[in-house]
């Protein structure tokens, strides 16, 4: 639900952009503004013209709540005001202004907020976002410093980052999103080395999500049922992964340390599902791992 909506102010936004925008200016530009309405004053509606077009200026940092404080007037005032602006500009253009420019869509379209705006709304929140930024800006990208640094909980640090600021346009290098990438290049890749240097780069824990989510349709296999597909029986698969590097065939070899009373090393050990073939080939041709026979 939360991004339907989100998804919807975006597209408001860019509605304000390619309709209300050049709308005004056509509008303007034909004197559509010069029409007063029969039941106002000529300083009433003058006053309601520079209240549409600061409220309407992207180029503005101007808020409802400002523009209503500067004209002594509630928040809704104001943005009833607007509609009546822009619904007398509207009536008063010419019919091909009209067909291009649906009073409907100009009426739902709503101004996106200034980069100043953002930063105020965030701060009457706590300033979190603000802050999360200055530690971007900083050099600083691990969100458990970040967290460290600002006493703000990890899952509201990548809630802002996927959201507010994303659409504040900081450019966010997040762990989940290099991961994706690079699995994206695998998954493209076709020289061994480049493949490898690849493997070694992407963490398990992100490869064993891929083997977890999507199983038979995983770029990786695992090699336990690659050792018993090829004919052999052991319970170490550190000789075939010998046998593999000394072929050339790319493969992950990861450690990860089992945290507990009784800590352990955990080794990993997987290829890409298209090189299975492959290394099942070469398992059957190296001698040295005969004793391993069923």
């Amino acid at each position: 639900m939360l991004l339907m909506e989100r998804e919807n102010v975006i597209l408001k936004h860019e509605m304000h952009q390619k309709i209300v925008q050049p709308f005004l200016k056509e509008a303007f530009k034909e004197g559509a503004h010069r029409i007063k309405p029969k039941r106002k004053s000529k300083d009433q509606w003058f006053r309601q013209i520079m209240i549409g077009v600061v409220y309407n200026d992207i180029g503005s940092s101007a808020t409802v709540e400002e523009l209503a404080n500067r004209h002594g007037a509630f928040k809704q005032s104001i943005s009833d005001s607007n509609k009546f602006f822009l619904r007398n500009l509207w009536k008063n253009s010419s019919p091909k202004v009209q067909d291009r420019y649906p009073l409907n869509e100009i009426l739902t379209a709503r101004k996106p907020l200034s980069q100043r705006s953002k930063e105020r709304t965030s701060l009457r929140k706590g300033g979190s976002s603000l802050k999360i930024r200055r530690q971007f800006e900083n050099g600083v990208r691990d969100i458990d410093t970040i967290s460290k640094n600002t006493g703000i909980l990890k899952t509201n640090i990548a809630s802002a980052i996927s959201t507010t600021l994303k659409d504040w346009g900081v450019i966010v290098p997040t762990k989940y999103r290099q991961n994706k990438e690079l699995l994206m290049q695998l998954d493209k890749e076709t020289d061994d080395e480049k493949i490898q240097a690849l493997l070694d780069r992407i963490p398990h824990h992100v490869i064993q999500g891929d083997l977890d989510r999507k199983r038979e349709a995983s770029q990786f296999s695992s090699f336990s049922p690659l050792i018993r597909e090829a004919g052999f029986s052991s319970r170490d698969n550190h000789p075939f992964a010998t046998s593999l590097k000394s072929t050339r065939v790319p493969i992950s070899i990861k450690d990860e340390v089992v945290k507990g009373a009784n800590p352990k090393t955990l080794t990993y050990y997987v290829l890409l599902s298209r090189h299975k073939e492959r290394a099942i080939k070469a398992l059957k041709e190296d001698q040295s791992l005969q004793r391993f026979q069923r």
